[in-house]
């Protein structure tokens, strides 16, 4: 059910769970800029139909992979044809392919080569129309009949069409592991792409600390609002670890506590007191408790992946959040250091933000322990995702892809460019280099 939380009722709403089945309605585009995304947030997604028609049909469908360890696609059984499956991350760079499986001329994928849970493009073709950029294949075309990552002349590169001609017909999509991908939000609304005022990777240690500590980030509802959303379900909390730096995740915290809060304060009015901010939200949600939080592997990637994610549906039914009424409030406790892995250590630095306050719109408050009354103000909050119920179509963010190059002291890159593919607007206002 859904939880409409304020400071004086509770609202409960039903809600079913079914798995859902998305049918492709209309054709699906073939690109990162132009793939289809199912309807909907909190239902499991259990299987894609359609349609390829033409010996050039291409159907690309946006995914969310909430499980990666029982993720799966097939259309074994689910089609007629000879298919091909590919996954991509969602800037178009390859993860992995099939052609045939189980003695079959359909296609499976498995968990195998995921590095991490998240959004990822889900493409089928019939045989042998295949993915390429700069005009050549980004995977070989053998060996047809098992699951491979990108193996071809442009294996590291990031999809920019399709060649080859294919059969083509009616299929089926059978998903395990799986939801539908719904709206999300990145706080500040500028920060979809990777920034760093150095291009070397720094980050902040003062939000999800190792040694535990309380902190609240409050971000401007402009952020919402720009993005066209104005009411939904805030469904699951996301943050990303500092761009560039990869780590071997496992880090764990007991007992983690979260409120979100609607408020009049702003980035500028924020206060140093906990109970004082929380206390100034006139929509405050019940406190939420995860017994466990563990930080994802981050891969390193410019952006990086969300290594750290709330889920909020799962344990509350959802936050209901009217952006037109006030700012949004996080408040998050640690009340235990972090259980550290001895493959990984401590806590990576998450990525926080930088830029003048007109760009970020947002601050936030740090404590190195959980029972303390006051923080420090930062008006450098961390980027915070959202997964929303909005009822407004979602749509994948593509990031740019960011390349260093060059050598300058201790190693680090004397110079970087950003490569905008599929259709992505060039856009870097507000950030610093």
């Amino acid at each position: 059910m859904r939880i409409l939380a304020c400071s004086s009722c509770l609202l409960l709403l039903p809600l079913a769970l079914p798995g859902q089945t998305w049918s492709e309605f209309p054709d699906a585009g073939d690109l990162p800029g132009n793939a289809q995304a199912p309807v909907g947030t909190v239902s499991p997604l259990t299987a894609i139909v359609g349609n390829l028609v033409g010996a050039t049909d291409v159907d690309m469908f946006l995914i969310e992979i909430a499980d990666a360890s029982s993720f799966s696609a097939s259309t074994v059984g689910g089609a007629t044809f000879d298919t091909q499956l590919w996954l991509f991350h969602t800037d178009g760079r390859g993860v992995a392919a099939n052609d045939d499986s189980a003695a079959s001329a359909q296609s499976a994928l498995t968990a195998a080569m995921l590095p991490h849970p998240g959004r990822y493009l889900l493409a089928i073709t019939g045989y042998d129309r295949d993915p390429i950029a700069s005009g050549a294949q980004m995977w070989n075309d053998t060996p047809y009949n098992v699951e491979r990552r990108p193996d071809g002349p442009r294996r590291g590169e990031a999809l920019d069409g399709w060649s080859g001609s294919a059969v083509a017909g009616a299929y089926s999509i059978a998903l395990t592991g799986c939801k539908n991908p719904g709206k999300q939000i990145v706080l500040p609304d500028n920060h979809h792409l990777t920034e760093n005022a150095a291009m070397v990777p720094t980050g902040s240690s003062a939000w999800w600390q190792s040694n535990g500590g309380h902190f609240q980030v409050l971000y401007e509802a402009s952020h919402f609002t720009n993005a066209g959303v104005y009411t939904g379900w805030l469904d699951r909390v996301l943050f990303r670890g500092e761009d560039g730096e990869p780590n071997a995740g496992g880090q764990q915290w007991a007992n983690v506590t979260l409120r979100l809060g609607r408020t009049s304060l702003t980035p500028a009015t924020l206060g140093t007191n906990f109970a004082a901010n929380l206390a100034a939200c006139d929509t405050l949600s019940p406190v939420v408790t995860f017994p466990t939080v563990t930080v994802a592997r981050s891969v390193g990637s410019f952006p990086n992946n969300y290594n750290i994610v709330l889920d909020v549906f799962a344990t509350l039914g959802g936050f209901w959040y009217d952006a037109t009424g006030g700012n949004l409030l996080v408040d998050v406790t640690l009340p235990t250091a972090a259980v550290l892995p001895p493959t990984s250590g401590g806590v990576m630095p998450m990525q926080d933000t930088s830029g003048a306050a007109a760009f970020v719109r947002g601050s936030g408050l740090t404590a190195a322990s959980a029972a303390a009354v006051t923080g420090t103000y930062s008006a450098f909050p961390p980027v915070v995702a959202f997964n929303i119920d909005s009822g407004v179509p979602p749509t994948p963010a593509i990031p740019a892809t960011n390349e260093s190059y060059g050598a300058a002291c201790n190693g680090a890159a004397s110079a970087f460019y950003q490569t905008f593919r599929n259709g992505q607007p060039f856009d870097l206002s507000g950030l610093v280099l």
